[in-house]
């Protein structure tokens, strides 16, 4: 039950989470935040909500466990946690800071809100 996880793990990086983290940041192409998180994860033995392909496809190569950023929006509406209009709202708000959503999981979205 997606109520009873805690999601979010803030932590600081060791030094050798750091090293391996600018390892992967500089032979992938992904962000700081994207590198940071896989390492993380990798070392605390976590699954990875992330939105990033490339992030993606790299945390696979770790073997972490991955969720599509959108498939927890939708996750918690389904489990009646968000309501209609914050899933859109929470959409728009990704869209306008810049994250990319392909067109056809747009569409599965909204189909799956009404």
């Amino acid at each position: 039950n997606i109520r009873t996880r805690k999601l979010i793990i803030k932590k600081e990086l060791s030094e050798k989470e750091k090293t391996a983290s600018n390892n992967l940041l500089a032979n992938a192409n992904i962000g700081k935040g994207e590198s940071e998180a896989i390492i993380l994860a990798k070392s605390l033995k976590l699954n990875l909500i992330i939105g990033d392909l490339v992030g993606v496809k790299i945390a696979q190569s770790f073997g972490i466990e991955i969720y599509w950023t959108t498939s927890i929006i939708l996750k918690a509406f389904s489990e009646k946690i968000l309501e209609k209009k914050e899933v859109k709202e929470i959409i728009e708000n990704l869209v306008k800071t810049g994250y990319r959503i392909k067109p056809e999981i747009l569409i599965l979205i909204l189909n799956k809100l009404n």
